[in-house]
Formats: C-alpha cells, sequence, structure tokens
C-alpha cells in the first residue's frame, strides 16, 4: 500500500491510498474510512475505474463530513418530500463536490494509474 496524495471532502483532508485487492479492501474497488480520514483505491484499475472509484469513495467522505449524514437520521427524512429532500441534500452536497473536483483537476500524473497530487518532499538541512 503506498499514500498516492490527499483530497479535501466537505473540507476536511483525506489521505488517499492505492491498496491490493487483498486485506483492506476484500472484494471492493476502493474503501472509506471516514474515523481515520483515509481513502483507499485498489491498485491494477484502469484509469478510468481509479477515477470513477476514487470519486465513489470521495462522496461517501463528503456524504459523512458536510452534515447529510446527520440530516437523514431520527424522523426528520420522514417529514420531508421526495422533491425538498432531493434540493436539500444537493444543496449542501454540490459545493463539496466542486471543491474536490477542483482539487482531482490540479492532480499531475504519477507512476501510478491514478493521478494524484505528489506528497511534499521535506527538504534536508546542511
Amino acid at each position: 500500500m503506498r499514500k498516492l496524495g490527499e483530497v479535501l471532502a466537505a473540507g476536511i483532508p483525506y489521505s488517499v491510498f492505492e491498496a491490493p485487492a487483498e486485506g483492506e479492501l476484500e472484494e471492493n474497488l476502493g474503501l472509506c474510512r471516514y474515523g481515520r480520514h483515509q481513502i483507499f483505491v485498489r491498485e491494477g484499475l484502469s484509469p478510468e475505474a481509479a477515477k470513477d472509484t476514487l470519486f465513489h469513495e470521495i462522496s461517501h467522505a463528503v456524504w459523512n463530513e458536510s452534515g447529510a449524514k446527520q440530516l437523514l437520521k431520527g424522523s426528520i427524512a420522514e417529514r420531508l418530500d421526495v422533491d425538498e429532500l432531493e434540493e436539500t441534500l444537493i444543496q449542501i452536497l454540490t459545493p463539496h463536490f466542486l471543491r474536490a473536483m477542483a482539487s482531482i483537476a490540479a492532480w499531475k500524473k504519477p507512476r501510478s494509474r491514478i493521478s494524484v497530487i505528489p506528497l511534499k518532499k521535506r527538504g534536508r538541512r546542511a
């Protein structure tokens, strides 16, 4: 497993890792660990599948960090009609998705099949 970079999910930095199919990912193409602020994408995916999986996992992170998950807890979902619920969720999530997409657009191509922001190298003092 290796760290590829970071992405913002509702303003919270999540570390992005490329991971082998066994272990952490099991049968999944990706995984989001909210408590650890980590996203895992299976190594060896095509570039298109890797980007789709990363966006899917970022969606899970945004859903959790934006407060949308809390919105649906309890009986509030029962009091909203479908159109109100959809509009409310879009209003909450859209700005976060746009910021996440801007982060992805700025990524450079590394040696792997997933494009990410390279990690900054720490300077050495002489």
